[in-house]
Parts: structure tokens; C-alpha cells; sequence
């Protein structure tokens, strides 16, 4: 839902935060190929401190740019938490070729599955100032984008915890109706949300509860 005023004042984003945008089924490549050539189309012209993958089921890959990307911010080490989790939870599943290629090969891109180690990531590897404003994009609205690792649900927890803020556009969530999500679906999500004219939206926090339960997920986590 929307919720507190509208502002003006446009974020100067840092970072993008990818959700399961692997390489699509035949079945949905037309639709898909649609929403990525659109995402890359507005995002061409953005110059991105990182940006993190989040997508389970990845097919492990040294030759991939990203994955190579992903050892080395782990120093090399595959019982890193990083690393052990993506072996963990590896496939097949491969990154969008068109997102690869005129998006991810040209920014520092690494793959992140869950919120411990995506803290780790902008708290310890990096000066936590450095990348603080993360523009959120992927599939499905509602599904992936909401419920996994590093869905909206989770990112909402750790704005009221970390110097992090989130941030979305209508171009930024591909809809089970092939669409993108707009102003009237952000109206009715369960997230809160600030529309930020001429922008998009910022994603806000949720109740205290669930900023405790995350807190204390996150103290008990030996690296975050």
C-alpha cells in the first residue's frame, strides 16, 4: 500500500538488486525477453556502484562472469557463507542472456541469495556509505519478488536496521499478467510503499516484530 505523503526528491541510486531473472522457458521467452530488453533500456544510462543476483538454482559456473565475480569478493574460498550457500542451492538454472550481456558484463555484478549475506556484503566488503540507494527489479510480482531470500519482505526488515534503502519503478516488476507492476498494484500491495513523484517508490518498513525476528536471525549469523 501507499502510504505517508508523496515526496520530489529522486534518490541517487547505487546499487541494483536483481530477483530471479534467470534465462527464461521456451514457453515464456517472448514475454520475458520483453520485460529484460525494457529493463535494460531504462537502465543503460545508470551507473551502478554493484549489482547483486539473487536467483536460486544456479547452475555453478566459473567461466561466468558473474559467478567468477562472486569467488573473488569471497577471497577465493568456497566454504565462504556466500559461496556455501549458492553450492548449496545450485541447478541448472542460468542467468538472462540479454541481461549477461548488456547489463551485467559492463557493472561488477555478484551473486547473493539470502539477507545475512547480502548485510555482509554492504556492511564488511563494502564502506557501508558507498552503495546505500538499491533499485529492486525482477519477476514474478507478488511471488519471487516478495517471498524469496532477498524478496521485498526481507528487504523492508532491514531498512529499519541498516543505512540501506529500496527503491522501484514501473518498470522494475514483471506481473503474472506479463505487464509490469504500476502505481494501482503498488497501491494494493501488503508492502509499504512512498510514491516518489516522477519517480517511483520507496520501499518502507514493516512492524517491529519483524525487525526483531531479523536482528536476531542476523546476531546469530558469524560473518554479518
Amino acid at each position: 500500500m501507499i502510504i505517508k505523503k508523496p515526496i520530489k526528491k529522486h534518490p541517487i541510486l547505487q546499487g541494483l538488486l536483481l530477483l530471479d531473472c534467470g534465462e527464461p522457458q521456451v514457453h515464456d521467452q517472448f514475454f520475458m525477453d520483453k520485460y529484460y530488453i525494457n529493463l535494460i533500456e531504462k537502465l543503460k544510462n545508470k551507473n551502478f556502484e554493484y549489482i547483486v543476483n539473487s536467483s536460486y538454482g544456479l547452475q555453478i559456473d566459473f567461466n561466468d562472469t558473474v559467478m567468477a565475480t562472486t569467488i573473488k569478493v569471497c577471497d577465493y574460498d568456497n566454504n565462504h557463507p556466500i559461496m556455501r550457500n549458492l553450492f548449496e542451492n545450485s541447478g541448472n538454472q542460468k542467468l538472462s542472456t540479454l541481461l549477461s550481456k548488456y547489463l551485467l558484463n559492463r557493472i561488477p555484478t555478484i551473486n547473493i541469495l539470502n539477507a545475512e549475506d547480502f548485510v555482509w556484503f554492504c556492511t564488511k566488503y563494502l564502506p557501508i556509505e558507498r552503495v546505500q540507494n538499491w533499485l529492486v527489479a525482477g519477476h514474478t510480482w507478488q511471488l519471487c519478488t516478495h517471498d524469496a531470500g532477498l524478496g521485498l519482505q526481507t528487504l523492508a526488515r532491514l531498512t529499519k536496521t541498516y543505512p540501506l534503502n529500496f527503491y522501484a519503478t514501473d518498470y522494475s516488476f514483471c506481473t503474472l499478467t506479463e505487464q509490469t507492476a504500476i502505481l494501482k498494484d503498488f497501491e494494493q500491495d501488503s508492502m509499504n510503499w512512498r510514491l516518489i513523484e516522477g519517480f517511483g517508490y520507496q520501499l518502507l518498513p514493516q512492524t517491529m516484530f519483524e525487525v526483531a525476528y531479523l536482528k536476531h536471525k542476523l546476531d546469530k549469523y558469524p560473518h554479518a
